[in-house]
């Protein structure tokens, strides 16, 4: 009965840890505020747009002032459209450790946001060129990626 249990431990444990594996992170800028990187194996094609995950990671904590909590990473799930040069936010997910580790200390959800032009030298304009075939390579340099925007404060009971 214990080699079976160890075998079921020994399985679940070669589970987590490839599900962890399978995420394909490529740094594609490193600034004074952080690092961003994009996991080149969450790009989904979803019609006319494509589905992928992107990672920032700050340099010092960040607060959130809605919940007063803070975060070293966050992890969002976004949709670009390479043809309109446009990327919608779908879920944001706020870790207390950088590499999007730790507690998941916030959860955003952008389900009804719709997609926003993306502007010349930003971040998401980097992310663009990484995500769709065919754009300019990232520059060298960027703005520092923008902090996630803050959960709504929850109304006192």
């Amino acid at each position: 009965m214990q080699a079976a249990a160890r075998l079921v431990i020994l399985a679940a444990a070669a589970l987590l840890g490839t599900a962890h594996a399978a995420a394909d992170w490529r740094l594609l800028a490193d600034t004074a505020v952080g690092k961003l990187s994009l996991d080149a194996g969450s790009m989904k094609p979803a019609g006319p747009q494509t589905a992928f995950q992107y990672r920032v990671d700050f340099k010092t904590p960040q607060k959130n002032a809605g919940t007063g909590k803070t975060y070293r990473s966050t992890v969002t799930d976004a949709l670009v459209s390479c043809k309109e040069k446009t990327m919608a936010m779908k879920q944001l997910v706020a870790y207390a450790d950088v590499d999007g580790k730790g507690e998941a200390v916030d959860r955003v959800s952008f389900a009804t946001a719709a997609p926003t032009p993306i502007a010349t030298g930003s971040s998401d304009e980097v992310l663009w060129k990484a995500v769709c075939p065919g754009a300019a390579p990232a520059p060298a340099s960027m703005p520092p990626p923008a902090a996630a925007p803050a959960a709504p404060a929850k109304p006192k009971k």
